[in-house]
């Protein structure tokens, strides 16, 4: 059962603002490593699909958060299957972040010393978005 707040305009805002704050993650710092470097959202963004090959599964949050928001936030009739499938994923790739440790590259495996802003950012869009997924696909009705 979806809350009562949970109306079209909430919706359209919280996706509007989940989206706003996935492209601001892009510009902000996401780590800070042991080298003293500290590469911004967009670094990782570009060379996180290879993650991906290594079996962390965050990156593809990227991609299914594109799908989700606007499913949230302009369907008349839900896909509620689409919708639960994919806000599940989107939780399991944020909790696969709290996992990411190191940033491999050419010169090998750098170690994470802290997170930055655009990390907490990301894991808030993301996060966001899963939650709004299941509570869109939660709607009892076809129409909202």
């Amino acid at each position: 059962m979806t809350p009562a707040f949970w109306t079209r305009r909430v919706r359209l805002w919280t996706a509007i603002g989940l989206g706003l704050a996935w492209f601001v993650s892009l510009g902000l710092p996401a780590a800070h490593l042991a080298d003293g470097d500290a590469p911004e959202g967009f670094a990782i963004l570009t060379i996180g699909w290879i993650a991906v090959l290594m079996l962390q599964p965050a990156w593809l949050g990227n991609l299914l958060i594109w799908l989700v928001l606007p499913i949230v936030a302009s369907s008349e009739r839900p896909w509620k299957v689409t919708l639960r499938f994919c806000g599940g994923a989107l939780i399991v790739c944020a909790f696969g972040a709290l996992l990411w440790r190191d940033l491999p590259d050419d010169s090998g495996s750098n170690l994470i010393v802290r997170y930055g802003a655009g990390y907490y950012l990301w894991m808030i869009a993301v996060l966001g978005s899963g939650i709004a997924a299941l509570m869109t696909a939660s709607v009892e009705t076809d129409t909202i």
